[in-house]
Order: C-alpha cells, then structure tokens, then sequence
C-alpha cells in the first residue's frame, strides 16, 4: 500500500470519526431511518427528547412516537420524497414521548442518494417548538380577549377613550363621539383636556392627578365640556 493510499484511508477515518461525534452531540435530534421508516441510528438529542435509549429507537418505525392525528400528513410525504416527487419536507408535528407526554416539533426530512443517485437513507432532523407553540396561543388567547373587549368598549352606552403615557388620546368609542360632540378624528390625538370645564376648581385636579400618579383607581363625577360649550355630568373610571 502506497503512502498516498494510507494518508487516503486515515482521512476518510478520521472524517468518519468526525461526522460521528457531530452526530451523537448536535444540539438538534437527529435521525437516520431507511426505506420503510424504521431508524438506522439516534442521536443523544433525539434520546433526550422522546425519553428512549438509542436501541429502542432503532428498533421503532417513526410512525410508532408520531401523535396519531399527525401521522398520515408525515406518511404521504414520506411516500413523495421516496418517489422522488420531492427532495425533501418540512412540517410541525406532535411526538409522543416514552412516559406520553405530547411534543410539538418542527422536523425537517431529506432523502440522502448514492453516487449513482440511488435512494440510500433518509435523515430527519427536529427542533422542539412546544415552548413557542404554547406562547403563539397564548398570543392569540390574549388577542382574542382583546377583540372581545373591542367590541364590549364599542358597545358600550358610556364615554370611553384611552390614552398613552403621555396623556394623548390613542382610541375613543361611538359613545365618546356622541357624548363630546367630538369625531374620532378630532379627539385622537389630542389631550382629554379638551374636555375641561371651568366648572372644578384647581384643587380637584391636583387630588385628582395625586391619585391617579400614586397607582390608584379614581372614582368620581367630571362636569365636562361638549365640543359646542354645552356642559354634562359624567360618573368616571380612571
């Protein structure tokens, strides 16, 4: 055997050794299955995630830790890529660990080919998402009531109006409009003191912001001021 040839076969064991360790210590979960879906080999991070020891997972097709509902949508990719309608595939779906609790993942599939472009092995690798798919629907729980509350304010038979920090008019209600006189446009943007009368005198304002600035809710009567001067009792929230 010539020098070259030994320097040949020590690098392709070395590259070997490498891409093993690489394997074995990805931080994502990692799996080599063949034709039928069955798994050649697991990585640690795979182990960790659905609670199995590497010899349990070879001996498991992917369909086995697949929720049930999940199942087909993955199989008739899987059928696509190994008729080579596609070269690979990407979905969310829900895995089942060994002591059954339910995993959202966001897998990835691609279908390795020889050098004669012969099908040789199917590689998956998977992140775990279920901490971000319960934050989206709380997201969209929080929306939700969002909405709900929209159309209570909008529905509402009271003026209703919210501000920035600043003290600026961000939002009003149909009943603000038809209580002030004033349209959204008018209002938004601008400062509720253009509700001001001259009808409270300057102490009941500063109780009024001494309350408010402490963090506390205020309750009371305003004689407030319509856009055309007429004035009008309102019992307020603030």
């Amino acid at each position: 055997m010539s020098q070259d040839q030994s320097e040949s076969i020590l690098a392709s064991s070395l590259s070997e050794a490498i891409l093993r360790k690489v394997f074995e210590h990805a931080p994502i979960a990692i799996a080599l299955a063949d034709r039928t879906g069955r798994l050649i080999l697991a990585n640690q991070a795979l182990c960790n995630g659905l609670g199995y020891t590497a010899d349990e997972l070879q001996q498991m097709c992917f369909t086995e830790f697949t929720h049930l509902e999940d199942v087909q949508a993955e199989w008739e990719l899987f059928q696509e890529l190994l008729k080579g309608q596609r070269s690979s595939y990407t979905l969310r779906k829900r895995c089942i660990r060994k002591d059954g609790q339910v995993l959202t993942t966001l897998l990835s599939v691609g279908l390795v080919r020889d050098e004669r472009n012969r099908p040789q092995v199917i590689i998956g690798m998977a992140r775990d998402i279920t901490a971000q798919v319960a934050a989206e629907e709380r997201a969209r729980e929080y929306l939700k009531r969002l909405e709900l509350l929209q159309t209570a304010l909008e529905h509402a038979g009271e003026a209703v109006f919210i501000t920035d920090v600043n003290g600026t008019i961000q939002w009003v209600n149909p009943a603000f409009t038809a209580i002030t006189g004033y349209s959204v446009e008018e209002a938004v943007g601008q400062n509720p003191r253009i509700l001001k009368s001259d009808a409270h005198p300057r102490e009941f304002y500063e109780r009024f912001w001494s309350h408010i600035l402490s963090g506390r809710v205020w309750r009371g009567i305003f004689i407030n001021q319509r856009k055309d001067g007429t004035l009008y009792h309102e019992e307020e929230t603030v």
